[in-house]
């Protein structure tokens, strides 16, 4: 192979098929790249066959990156310290005082330690956006053993660690409110459960991808190019995979049945007296399933053009530090709302619950699951509005709980419960509604 005949330039098709990309000359069969542009790339070296990389384009991104995710890591610290704070010289229910208020206790909230995550995350972001653009030369994944690892720690931690738990938790209110009884409430609780089981394997597979295939491509292929272009494929398509998984079949359908649950509840509710705080966390999931659906299409379809497409497979550069950029939507509006900080608002009235036989069937339409009514009313379940009791008749009832306590996510996480007598079913659907800070 030379800077006239090779890989990248003989898959350009319509694209760009001068010698060196046009952005070098070709001297004796290899390129000279001009300045600012460089041979060198993320995952793949082109050993000066070609010069695809704009270092300059690169450098700016990551100046951009860094303040995103900057911004990412102060929120998660101002989340913290805040329900931190809180903490102190609170009560509880029965009116004594809450013991353990240091900030080591705060991780028993599930939520606290997501949030806690995805701050570390961000500031470790920052840390690899911030080297890569003080860098002189410039450095690349496969080139320079530091950065190499640095990136391959960070993928990790939000595939691997990040997101499985913080998918844990939305999956964890679908398996709350699968215990409204009835085979299809039934199902609905062994769907959330399979999907927590699913994330292990995903814990697994996100070491071999980013320590084994992406760290790979300096320990296995330095300085073999072709061998590098493997890797790099191979990492794609797990970064697409794993994509698919968190975002489609995971966060997206369960956010959905969500989003279903507390919705038919206020289209069934008059405006009036429409819970706000119900209202506010369906805007919330509303934020979250629009970003999900969003990455879930881009990301996949970007891993794929990637790790097929010979023009591309030394532009791996560009995709790494965009498709980072376009995942801190996602991370932050998780971190929104999984907030675990309260505002407890003055409302007049009694807080209004979910007539979870209703929404559940409604979101059956969306979220492939539904509540056998019939058998719920039988088993003497009912709602706690009066209101909607007297207009609906007995049905299984339930709210939404931001999982604020760590009591309430631990029962939220347990496999489903026995609800064959109506006391059961009534004791775990009445629980109180209460607005997350934002």
């Amino acid at each position: 192979m030379n800077c006239t005949n090779n890989r990248f330039l003989n898959s350009a098709f319509l694209f760009d098929t001068n010698p060196c990309s046009s952005h070098g000359t070709c001297v004796n069969d290899l390129c000279i790249c001009d300045d600012g542009f460089s041979s060198n790339g993320d995952l793949v070296n082109s050993n000066n066959l070609d010069c695809p990389t704009n270092v300059s384009l690169l450098r700016f991104s990551y100046l951009f990156t860094f303040i995103v995710y900057l911004a990412q890591g102060f929120y998660g610290l101002k989340i913290t310290h805040i329900f931190y704070q809180s903490k102190q010289g609170s009560t509880h229910r029965g009116g004594g005082k809450q013991e353990g208020n240091s900030y080591g206790s705060c991780f028993a909230n599930k939520n606290f330690r997501v949030i806690w995550l995805a701050g570390l995350h961000g500031f470790t972001r920052c840390f690899e956006a911030i080297y890569r653009f003080q860098s002189e030369p410039f450095v690349f994944i496969g080139t320079d053993f530091s950065i190499t690892l640095l990136a391959a720690f960070n993928s990790w931690l939000f595939f691997g660690v990040q997101a499985p738990w913080c998918l844990e938790q939305v999956l964890a209110f679908v398996g709350a409110n699968a215990r409204f009884g009835g085979p299809e409430g039934k199902a609905m609780g062994k769907m959330a459960e399979r999907q927590r089981r699913n994330f292990n394997l995903q814990r697994v597979f996100a070491i071999f991808n980013f320590f084994g295939l992406m760290l790979g491509t300096f320990t296995i292929a330095k300085d073999d190019m072709d061998t590098q272009a493997l890797l790099a494929s191979g990492y794609h398509l797990g970064c697409g995979l794993m994509a698919v998984n968190l975002m489609i079949f995971v966060g997206l359908n369960a956010s959905t049945i969500m989003r279903n649950l507390i919705k038919a509840t206020l289209d069934n509710t008059p405006e009036g007296q429409r819970d706000p705080r119900m209202v506010n966390i369906v805007g919330k999931l509303n934020v979250c399933i629009r970003e999900l659906r969003n990455n879930g299409i881009s990301n996949p379809v970007g891993s794929v053009l990637f790790a097929f497409w010979g023009y591309l497979a030394n532009k791996h550069s560009y995709q790494l530090v965009f498709a980072w950029i376009l995942i801190c939507p996602i991370i932050s509006a998780f971190m929104w709302f999984l907030n675990p900080n309260k505002k407890r608002n003055k409302l007049e009235g009694e807080k209004m619950q979910i007539d979870s036989a209703m929404a559940m069937s409604r979101a059956s339409s969306m979220g492939g699951v539904s509540t056998d009514v019939g058998e719920a009313s039988s088993m003497g379940a009912s709602t706690n509005n009066s209101s909607m009791a007297s207009s609906k008749g007995s049905s299984a009832a339930s709210n939404f709980s931001s999982f604020s306590s760590s009591s309430s996510r631990k029962s939220s996480s347990s496999v489903v419960p026995d609800m064959s007598s109506a006391s059961s079913v009534a004791e775990a659907s009445v629980v109180e509604v209460e607005e997350e800070a934002g």
